[in-house]
């Protein structure tokens, strides 16, 4: 079949639109997956590096973890240690009783700043009678011993009453220039709950616990010392 010249001149331009649609249908199909593809891997990528977050923020909150249970063992471990100087110190110093001689003490209760006065006796270590001392400037027996060789607190507590309230008689902690000596340990908090360090003491029980005083917090160990 013969074509005239002018229809194969005006099939020219759809000719050529047909190549182009052939030529950019391809490429905007690999255009399209391509950036299907860039937004799968970067999802991808996000995935891997939130889980890769995830297990490093958990190993290290083990590691935190475990590295304060070694830490507090061996805190435990050096209260202990330093629980059995004092013990060696005490014994050393003679035995424990009360003297018949009393003497009227002021007690400040730290939890309200209240004071109360009791009459009690001295506490007495071997010859050594052991009376509330606030100076730090002045040596108390025991107390100082143990700071000195354990380099950590320590206080000495008479029992006051039935209750179970405790008097300072010595200490060498020291607030605003002056020993806590006077202060007390009460048996029961400002909220009538009973204080259970002092419960676990009156049932003669030695205790490792953790203990604010002054607002500042401790790990305490406490041990009952049984006079006569």
């Amino acid at each position: 079949m013969n074509l005239k010249l002018d229809q194969m001149l005006g099939m020219r331009p759809k000719i050529i639109i047909l190549t182009i649609a052939a030529a950019l249908i391809p490429l905007l199909i690999v255009v399209g997956l391509s950036i299907r593809m860039q937004q799968a891997v970067a999802e991808t990528g996000r995935d891997e590096l939130r889980q890769l977050a995830e297990l490093n923020a958990l190993q290290i909150s083990r590691d935190v973890t475990s590295l304060c249970r070694s830490a507090h063992e061996l805190l435990l471990g050096k209260l202990d240690s330093d629980l059995k100087v004092s013990r060696n110190i005490l014994r050393e110093a003679g035995p424990a009783r009360l003297s018949a001689e009393t003497a009227e003490f002021e007690l400040i209760v730290e939890s309200t700043g209240s004071s109360q006065r009791a009459v009690l006796p001295y506490l007495v270590l071997g010859g050594s009678k052991i009376v509330p001392e606030q100076s730090p400037d002045r040596p108390v027996p025991v107390v100082d011993a143990v700071r000195q060789l354990t380099g950590e607190q320590c206080t000495l507590c008479v029992r006051m009453n039935e209750a179970g309230d405790m008097l300072r008689v010595a200490s060498t902690i020291v607030n605003a220039g002056r020993r806590i000596s006077g202060t007390g340990v009460m048996a029961a908090g400002p909220d009538g709950k009973p204080n259970p360090i002092v419960a676990k003491v009156l049932a003669g029980q030695t205790c490792q616990e953790p203990n604010t005083l002054l607002g500042e917090m401790y790990i305490a160990a406490f041990d009952p010392i049984r006079h006569g």
